[in-house]
């Protein structure tokens, strides 16, 4: 993956949450700091998704990095790069646990 693939991919990835993030807010049903606090919880409830977003696209920047060193190093048609990118495409199948909890509950 070039370096403007790379950038339009984070782009996207970045304007997907800001998008979703936004969806989440509900402005307050008054104009005084009471008003507020009930809104307050949603808008906290977004910095962790935003964070997720910034490690997803640290994991796909090292990634890239990696699988190049690979491939410089090794040769266009390595095993080892082959076995890295099957190793990552496996692992976005493994489901997180709390997101099973989540759906169940």
């Amino acid at each position: 993956m070039n370096k403007t693939r790379m950038e339009a991919f984070s782009d996207g990835v970045v304007a997907i949450l800001i998008t979703i993030m936004i969806l989440e807010l509900h402005p307050p049903a008054g104009s005084d700091w009471a008003a507020l606090q009930p809104i307050i919880p949603s808008a906290l409830a977004s910095v962790p998704t935003a964070l997720y977003g910034c490690v997803l696209i640290m994991c796909a920047i090292a990634y890239t990095i990696l699988q190049n060193r690979i491939i410089k190093e090794e040769a266009p048609d390595s095993r080892l790069a082959d076995l890295l990118y099957a190793t990552v495409a496996v692992l976005w199948f493994v489901p997180d646990s709390r997101i099973e909890n989540r759906l169940r509950d």
